[in-house]
């Protein structure tokens, strides 16, 4: 194997899938067979070494599924850490940051949703296909939410996450 190419079969034969994980096939110093594969991530995901390459876990069962690594890999739940096949897919760069989670430093709890000062309004944004949108300024909280939600209905699709939390996300 060339030392930058992986291939389905060489990762096949080191690792084995087993819900969301990838189990060592092998004993390597103090890692013994059917240990999990992989450490936390500072900003949450799973990751390993490979010919001392760094790699991610969600990218390798992909692509171990699949045959090919996609740019970007969107966790439909939003949980990082749960990287079952079936909640992992391909995306586009803003498609998964459609599915992105509210940031909790945001004033308002709710995403896309800040407050104006100096209008004194409630202003309702939101991105599609790396554009910022402006929806508008609302006096009351809750239209500023539902114009936000009926705009992202019909410009995010599947991907369509107004922040909420699901009860699969840590």
């Amino acid at each position: 194997m060339a030392d930058d190419i992986l291939t389905q079969e060489y990762l096949h034969s080191i690792f084995q899938y087993k819900d969301g994980n990838l189990y060592r096939k092998n004993s390597i110093g103090n890692k013994k067979i059917g240990d999990i594969v992989g450490s936390k991530t500072y900003d949450g995901y799973m990751r390993t070494k490979i010919n001392k390459k760094s790699i991610l876990i969600h990218r390798l069962i992909f692509f171990m599924a699949y045959g090919y690594f996609p740019l970007c890999i969107d966790h439909i739940n939003g949980n990082k850490l749960d990287n079952r096949l079936e909640n992992l897919r391909e995306a586009t760069f803003s498609q998964n940051q459609y599915n992105r989670k509210v940031n909790s430093n945001t004033f308002s709890k709710i995403k896309g949703i800040y407050w104006n000062k100096a209008l004194k309004k409630w202003h309702a944004k939101c991105g599609v296909n790396g554009i910022r949108k402006h929806i508008g300024y609302f006096f009351n909280i809750d239209d500023a939410i539902q114009e936000l939600q009926e705009y992202r209905m019909m410009h995010h699709g599947i991907f369509l996450n107004n922040g909420e939390k699901n009860e699969n996300n840590s």
